[in-house]
C-alpha cells in the first residue's frame, strides 16, 4: 500500500494526501487530494484562509510506470473563491504543468531514459506514442540549449555529414574539450556556419583554435569573423592530398614512359596510396622494384610517408 511520503520522494506530490489506492487492468491509480493547510489562491497567492471552496473536479495524471506496470495520479480538486482578489479557480496543481495530463516527474523520466535508448524503444517501453516522446524530449533539448554557455568554448571542430540523399548535407559545431554538439544547421556553405560564429563572439568566447577539413566555404566563415584564429586541419585531409599528389605523379609518368618502365608502373596506384607499414612481403616486394625503375616516384613516396609520420610526432 502506497503511502503520503511515497507519492511525495518517489512521484513528486507535493501538499497532498492519498485518500485511495486503485488497483485496475494490470495499471496502478492513486487517488489523492490537497492539503487543507496548504492551500492558496492560484491568481493572487493568497493564503487558505482567503479561499473558499467553490466546485469540485477530478483530473487523472500519467506518472512514472513501476517496472511495467503503469500508475496514475487521480487528483480530486477543487474550485475556490479568492476573498480577497474575487476570482474563482481551480486549485494549483504543481506536479503537472498547464493542461498535460502527465505528471512532471512521468516527463523526466521520459527525458532521463532518451539518455540511453531510442525514442522508439522508449515509447514501446512505455506503452506511450511515439511522437509523445520525441515532444517531451525536443523541449528538453531546446531549454538545454537557452541554458548553454559558450562562454568558456576555447575550441572547436567543424564538419558536415550527409543527412538525406541527392547531396544535402548539415553543417555541425563540436566542443572539442566537452564533447558537447554546440550547433547543427542544414547546409554546407559559409551560412550555415557565420551566424553561429557570430553569436560566439558575442557571447564573449575566447577561441583559440578551430579543427575543420580543407572546404573553402568553412575557411570563408572563420576568416569572416575570427580574422586571426589558428586553424587545424586534420591529418586525413593533409594526407589525402599527398596521396593525389602521387597519384597525378603516377599518371603523368606513365604517359611520359614505355616499355617495361611502363609495365612496372601499371596498377600501382593503391600499392603508392597505401601506408607502408601495412604492406605484406608481396607488396613489399612489387615496391622495391618499382622504386628501383622510378626515382621520382620514389621520392614522392618517400615524401608521402614522411608526412604521415609528422603527425605521430611526440615533441617539437
Amino acid at each position: 500500500m502506497a503511502t503520503t511520503s511515497y507519492l511525495y520522494h518517489a512521484l513528486g506530490l507535493i501538499h497532498h494526501l492519498l485518500m485511495r489506492t486503485e488497483f485496475r487492468g494490470g495499471a496502478v491509480s492513486y487517488h489523492v487530494a490537497r492539503k487543507r493547510k496548504k492551500r492558496f489562491c492560484a491568481g493572487c497567492g493568497a493564503p487558505g484562509w482567503e479561499v473558499v471552496l467553490a466546485g469540485s473536479f477530478t483530473r487523472e495524471f500519467r506518472t512514472v510506470p513501476v517496472g511495467r506496470r503503469p500508475q496514475f495520479v487521480v487528483l480530486h480538486g477543487h474550485e475556490q473563491r479568492c476573498r480577497r482578489c474575487g476570482s474563482t479557480l481551480w486549485e494549483p496543481i504543481e506536479f503537472a504543468r498547464g493542461k498535460r495530463r502527465r505528471t512532471n516527474s512521468f516527463d523526466r523520466f521520459v527525458v532521463d531514459l532518451c539518455g540511453i535508448a531510442h525514442i522508439k524503444q522508449v515509447a514501446r517501453l512505455l506503452g506511450v506514442g511515439w511522437d509523445l516522446v520525441k515532444d517531451l524530449f525536443k523541449q528538453h533539448l531546446k531549454a538545454k540549449l537557452l541554458r548553454r554557455k559558450l562562454g568558456p568554448v576555447r575550441y572547436i571542430a567543424v564538419d558536415e555529414f550527409s543527412i538525406r540523399k541527392r547531396h544535402h548535407y548539415m553543417t555541425v559545431v563540436l566542443d572539442l574539450e566537452t564533447g558537447q554538439i554546440l550547433h547543427a544547421h542544414e547546409g554546407r556553405d559559409a551560412q550555415a556556419l557565420i551566424p553561429f560564429l557570430e553569436k560566439l563572439k558575442r557571447r564573449g568566447a575566447k577561441l583559440r583554435a578551430v579543427a575543420m577539413d580543407m572546404s573553402p566555404a568553412y575557411l570563408q566563415a572563420v576568416r569572416t569573423v575570427f580574422p586571426d584564429l589558428d586553424i587545424v586541419h586534420d591529418p586525413y585531409h593533409v594526407v589525402a592530398l599527398a596521396n593525389r599528389a602521387i597519384d597525378e605523379t603516377r599518371r603523368d609518368l606513365y604517359r611520359d614512359l614505355k616499355g617495361q618502365e611502363q609495365k612496372v608502373i601499371k596498377g600501382s596506384r593503391f600499392l603508392l596510396l597505401r601506408a607502408l607499414d601495412k604492406l605484406n612481403p608481396a607488396s613489399m616486394s612489387r615496391l622495391t622494384d618499382l622504386m628501383e625503375m622510378n626515382l621520382p616516384l620514389y621520392q614522392a613516396y618517400l615524401l608521402k610517408e614522411d608526412l604521415r609520420m609528422f603527425w605521430n610526432s611526440h615533441n617539437p
